[in-house]
């Protein structure tokens, strides 16, 4: 309700199969939503943000999840819930959360974010279909990914690559 279009702070996702006949897992996506997670944490010590999975950001998106899977979005979010993926996968929803937290757990982003994050997950039944809440909650220092530093410009999560913008990042937290 906090927001109708993806912000700095809020990121969505229609689920983790891709779009296609074949409907397959889409692996590249785990590695974009690290990369977001991330790049959420460091918008500041007094911030913190949400990925929703289950809620389409793009019009073309929840047209082909209706065309593909028969479901109607709801509202002007265009929320698709996860329910038809699990299905599509023949997995249970808590299944569906634990390939998420899995792939969480064993990434290469910070371990204090890594924690904050894992303790913050939910499924949101929201008229009879699943979304995935992953909040990110506001750290107390800069968060990596890897070696990398992430951020969020707008709604796009951008690899920052200059000292400098990693030293302002850093001082977001001082």
């Amino acid at each position: 309700r906090r927001s109708k279009i993806e912000t700095p702070r809020y990121e969505f996702k229609q689920g983790l199969l891709r779009l296609s006949n074949d409907r397959k897992y889409d692996k590249a996506l785990e590695e974009q939503i690290l990369k977001t997670i991330c790049a959420i944490a460091n918008i500041g010590s007094k911030s913190e943000g949400y990925i929703f999975i289950g809620v389409a950001d793009k019009e073309a998106d929840a047209e082909r999840i209706q065309e593909l899977d028969g479901i109607m979005p709801i509202s002007n979010h265009s929320i698709v819930g996860i329910d038809r993926e699990a299905t599509v996968l023949g997995i249970t929803l808590e299944d569906y959360c634990r390939r998420i937290v899995s792939f969480i757990k064993t990434s290469t982003l910070s371990d204090a974010l890594i924690s904050s994050v894992l303790s913050n997950i939910d499924i949101i039944d929201y008229r009879s279909m699943s979304v995935i809440r992953i909040k990110v909650p506001s750290q107390t220092e800069i968060s990596y990914y890897g070696d990398e530093v992430y951020e969020r410009q707008y709604n796009n999560t951008v690899k920052v690559e200059s000292p400098k913008a990693i030293m302002a990042i850093a001082k977001r937290f001082s």
